[in-house]
């Protein structure tokens, strides 16, 4: 029987669901409401019908307890990391600066990946106390830290906030679930002034995802690039 309401009562969508046989909203059930008028104007009538749909499990970003456990399995989600208590956050684990290099050719992008060129590097040296000076450019960065991803688990990582109130950013693809490796970014030093950077410093903060599912794994040409 429709469920009368009143004019100006607020009904909860929980209501809706007593009203229609007992159904929450978290026992994946889909409430269709149609609103009809009774006798009075003041007294429109609702009635609602439930039906059962499917809804797949949604992905999340891993907190800092489960990364915790991460680091724990076999391989660890990473290691070569300098200082864990100072790395890991609440929702991540901050990445630390290895080398620094020029990009000293053009590269080449193709539809097919078997004329795929990237550009020759020309690795810059950091002076007696670490650090080094860049000029506003661009530069390919490694990382100290080796990542090993489930086959459940991706990661981005976005630069620390630091750098941008320099006028400095770090670009990233995107880390597939399966991919082990120690991973290159791109330094981009947009101030016009320059940018000093220290050798080990924290530059970028990886987020790692938990997928719906496990998938088959990254099987590409950088899989366990830059481990001697």
């Amino acid at each position: 029987m429709p469920m009368v309401i009143r004019a100006g009562e607020v009904l909860h969508p929980d209501c809706f669901a007593s009203a229609c046989g007992g159904w929450s909203r978290n026992d994946n059930h889909f409430i269709q409401a149609t609103k009809t008028r009774g006798n009075h104007p003041a007294s429109p009538q609702v009635s609602c019908r439930t039906e059962k749909r499917y809804t797949k499990p949604m992905s999340a970003v891993i907190s800092r307890p489960d990364i915790q456990k991460l680091l724990q399995r076999e391989p660890p989600l990473l290691e070569g990391y300098l200082d864990l208590e100072n790395q890991l956050q609440p929702n991540g684990i901050d990445l630390t600066l290895g080398e620094v290099a020029l990009l000293q050719t053009p590269g080449q992008l193709a539809a097919s990946n078997s004329q795929r060129v990237v550009s020759v590097l020309a690795p810059l040296v950091f002076d007696g106390v670490g650090f080094i000076d860049l000029v506003s450019g661009a530069y390919l960065i490694t990382f100290n830290e080796i990542v090993h991803l489930p086959d459940n688990v991706m990661a981005l990582a976005r630069p620390r906030s630091s750098l941008l109130r320099c006028g400095v950013t770090v670009d990233t693809a995107v880390w597939d679930a399966g991919y082990s490796g120690r991973s290159q970014s791109l330094l981009i030093v947009y101030n016009p002034q320059g940018f000093r950077l220290q050798r080990n410093s924290r530059i970028v903060q990886l987020v790692f995802f938990q997928l719906t599912q496990a998938t088959a794994g990254y099987r590409g040409i950088y899989q366990n690039e830059n481990i001697a």
